[in-house]
């Protein structure tokens, strides 16, 4: 549409030849009729004879377009300049600067059309609107929701005319977006507030005539499909099927057929997700009737022949699965070529690399649910080939894009198929294929090194301690223990789902201190007796949900009666390359009352549903006094250095952890100024301190990615170089943190390890407090990660060995003069 008014208003205003206009109605000929005009008239440069014929008829790439429009561009003064042309060419040169994905050459380009001034043009104005849309989809991919709805809105309610220059079809696409966006905000209030944006234009489209009945129809389904989303994150199929099948009965008799392609495709899902496998094969074979009544190969044709195998893959019929998938995985691609060279190529060169990524698991696990049958060793290794070809696109994914929408949709599949490489892997090659989950990851396509996966090593852990590696392997948990970087047993402990399902209750109970007895011996029974642990140090690696346990009460109830100490730890692929530390003596430990006990917290929308620390402070004044040393002033440059420079570094305040994206988690530093330390900004520290300490909620909890486990705050700590963390695993405590924190400096001054330290803070805190704050809740969140190495030593076992030390000398000396008495006397 925009290409045609463009092509239109030139040829008016340039007064374009009327050949060329002939040319463009020759659809078989176009090509060769605009070849012949243009040898025919060498100097003539207008867009639709220069820039269109090259770019539809020479297939040109995307740096040779860009290069063209450029040219374009500046040969434009040789003619007279109307601006929504130029405004045009930018928009197609940041167009093609975003499918190359580089983000900064898209966002100069897209400046460049807000920075030159408006003529009262629509075709400008539409030009303005598409800019700001763009600049704001970019910062909702990088993670930015804030920014990115706060250009729309801004440019929605500006004084100026551009928006107000808008047609209602561009006004409510615009409206849409900005819905959207607060939608996506990891925050209720602007959920909410989205929705309402997105009901109030919904209203807005049935009770207009001057959108088009396709628009209408299209935005109408956008809205749809976000409520959907929204419903099915939730698990709520029922509300989210209804919802889609009216969609459905209102367009079906006036959609377009891509439009009813996309939206029975989604029913299908959402039918197969809560169970209906025939009515997902329904509306799956539907979905593929309309695309291929429209002849449509757009991005939604492939998805659709994936919803279908994964419904013959429900059904059990995986043969027939596997074939549509081998016939329309070039779909995927865009590409004719095997798939060991597809994967070899640049993602810009793949057409929908996340959808690729779907087929090769769908294939995985197709011949590995033949294989559960048949056990065919040809299944195996075709189940290998394509899991092993799904982690290398994902790793590339992952590596080299790094916007927000991309880990969202890739999240789910990254779980899934890293379980089922893990299964796999367990089948070909055994418990030792699954030692080192991190290193495993980088196994490539070609092949499994056995000898360098038996080498494999835990790092960073001292011998005494019994390294207990819980692992998931289908759908079923096992115990590896290790003693001195060897397993010495293994222990199978049933179904995972059971042991899922007691966590999660055990956790709730915790979270609303309630009692927790009943539930705490059967996951003991499950976790903790099958293992017969004698040691008195464990460290634990774990995995999904257990990551979120407080290990303490399942290992040591009583911490009296058992004292068992027990740190958890990340595998060794990250530890074993951390930097060595600087000798440093110095503490990082800040001064919060400026915004724990004031009424700013209130007052930020983006904080209000924080609550006033009232002991932050006097804990930070009783560590003060432990560690003779004083507070500082919270900024980001002064936290920033002491993780660079201090020996440790202490924390205790508010934080942020999003349910939405582990990039969204956050230390608040200061309240006015809304001054955060980002997941963005740790991990682009060099942090250099022996230990740091997160006195705050849910600072060792966050959002679970399967492949990677629970991204947190402390974790991303130890990935940027904190030899060790103290974190939490839920929303704890103010007062009882402090009296623990308190008692924990106290210890580490005695020469405790520091997972010791923390056992006997615990303790030590149980000792002093009321019977009704003795609940878990209360002191068991705590966690320490990492090198457990004392951080000091006492000077009272220096005074105690410096006297034995003299005694020695004094007696040495004594006997020998005596000795050389003796002698001479003889």
């Amino acid at each position: 549409m925009t290409l045609f008014l463009c092509c239109l208003s030139i040829q008016a205003l340039s007064n374009i030849p009327h050949d060329v206009r002939q040319c463009r109605k020759q659809k078989e000929t176009v090509c060769s009729c605009l070849k012949e005009l243009k040898l025919s008239e060498p100097d003539y440069t207008s867009f639709c004879n220069f820039y269109i014929y090259n770019s539809e008829c020479d297939s040109l790439s995307k740096e040779e377009n860009i290069q063209l429009l450029k040219f374009i561009l500046k040969d434009w003064d040789r003619i007279e300049r109307f601006d929504y042309r130029s405004l045009y060419l930018l928009h197609e040169i940041s167009k093609h600067y975003t499918a190359l994905n580089k983000i900064d050459s898209t966002r100069l380009y897209l400046n460049k059309i807000l920075s030159t001034p408006f003529d009262n043009n629509p075709y400008s104005a539409y030009y303005y609107r598409e800019a700001h849309v763009d600049l704001a989809q970019l910062d909702y991919r990088m993670g930015h929701f804030f920014d990115a709805s706060n250009k729309l809105s801004d440019f929605i309610n500006s004084n100026d005319s551009i928006y107000n220059s808008l047609d209602n079809t561009q006004k409510a696409y615009t409206q849409f977006y900005l819905g959207s966006y607060y939608v996506n905000i990891p925050y209720e209030k602007f959920e909410l507030k989205g929705l309402n944006i997105l009901d109030s234009l919904h209203i807005f489209l049935q009770s207009t005539d001057d959108i088009h009945p396709v628009d209408v129809n299209d935005i109408s389904g956008y809205i749809n499909f976000e409520k959907v989303r929204i419903l099915a994150n939730d698990q709520r199929y029922i509300e989210a099927i209804t919802i889609m099948t009216n969609h459905y009965e209102d367009i079906k008799h006036k959609g377009n057929l891509e439009h009813l392609g996309h939206t029975t495709e989604e029913l299908a899902l959402l039918h197969l997700k809560n169970g209906n496998v025939e009515q997902a094969n329904n509306w799956a074979d539907k979905s593929k009737r309309f695309y291929s009544l429209n002849h449509f190969n757009g991005e939604y044709a492939p998805y659709s022949h994936l919803v279908k195998a994964k419904v013959l893959s429900a059904k059990g019929e995986y043969d027939f699965a596997i074939e549509i998938l081998f016939s329309h995985i070039n779909m995927a691609s865009g590409l004719s070529e095997s798939v060991e060279n597809t994967l070899a190529k640049n993602l810009t060169q793949i057409s929908d690399p996340i959808c690729l990524v779907e087929y090769l698991y769908q294939l995985a696990f197709n011949y590995y649910q033949k294989f559960q049958k048949q056990t065919s060793n040809n299944d195996l290794a075709n189940a290998i080939t394509f899991i092993d070809h799904c982690h290398q696109l994902l790793s590339k994914l992952i590596s080299t894009g790094n916007e927000w929408d991309t880990k969202y949709l890739i999240k789910d599949i990254q779980k899934d198929a890293y379980s089922l490489k893990k299964e796999i892997y367990y089948n070909q090659y055994g418990q030792d294929a699954i030692l080192n989950l991190d290193l495993m990851k980088h196994i490539e396509s070609t092949g499994i090194d056995t000898h360098f996966i038996k080498d494999m090593k835990y790092g960073n852990f001292t011998n005494q301690d019994d390294i207990i590696n819980y692992s998931i392997i289908g759908d079923s948990l096992y115990a590896f223990i290790l003693k001195n970087n060897k397993i010495e047993k293994t222990i199978a402990l049933g179904n995972y789902q059971t042991a899922k399902t007691l966590v999660v209750k055990f956790l709730n109970s915790i979270y609303n201190k309630e009692d927790i007895e009943q539930t705490r011996k059967k996951l003991v029974s499950i976790l903790v007796s099958p293992l017969a642990i004698e040691a008195h140090t464990i460290t634990l690696i774990t995995e999904r949900e257990l990551a979120l346990l407080p290990f303490d009460i399942l290992f040591n109830y009583d911490v009296n009666k058992h004292p068992i100490t027990i740190n958890q730890q990340f595998s060794a692929y990250h530890n074993s390359s951390l930097p060595k530390n600087k000798t440093m003596n110095s503490i990082g430990l800040f001064n919060y009352a400026d915004y724990a006990n004031d009424g700013c917290l209130s007052q930020q929308p983006i904080f209000s549903n924080l609550t006033a620390l009232q002991y932050a402070n006097q804990e930070n004044i009783n560590i003060a006094s432990i560690l003779n040393t004083e507070q500082k002033p919270l900024s980001n440059e002064e936290f920033h250095f002491s993780l660079q420079n201090n020996k440790i570094t202490h924390f205790s305040g508010h934080t942020f952890v999003s349910d939405h994206h582990y990039d969204l988690h956050y230390l608040l530093l200061a309240c006015e100024s809304n001054e955060v330390y980002t997941m963005k900004d740790i991990r682009e520290t060099e942090i250099n301190n022996d230990m740091v300490v997160l006195s705050a909620c849910n600072t060792g909890a966050g959002k679970l990615i399967e492949n990677d486990g629970i991204i947190s705050l402390g974790r991303e700590l130890i990935y940027a170089g904190a030899k060790s963390v103290i974190s939490t695993l839920w929303s704890v405590n103010d007062r009882s943190t402090s009296i623990i924190m308190t008692e924990f400096y106290k210890e580490l001054l005695k020469g405790n390890r520091k997972d010791e330290a923390l056992r006997k803070a615990k303790l030590s805190y149980l000792e002093q407090a009321d019977p009704e704050y003795q609940h878990p809740y209360y002191w068991a969140g705590f966690i320490a990660v990492g090198d457990m190495s004392p951080l000091f030593f006492p000077k009272r076992k220096w005074y105690y060995g410096g006297i034995t030390l003299f005694g020695l000398a004094f007696i040495f000396l004594f006997y020998r003069k005596k000795l050389s008495s003796s002698r001479l006397a003889a």
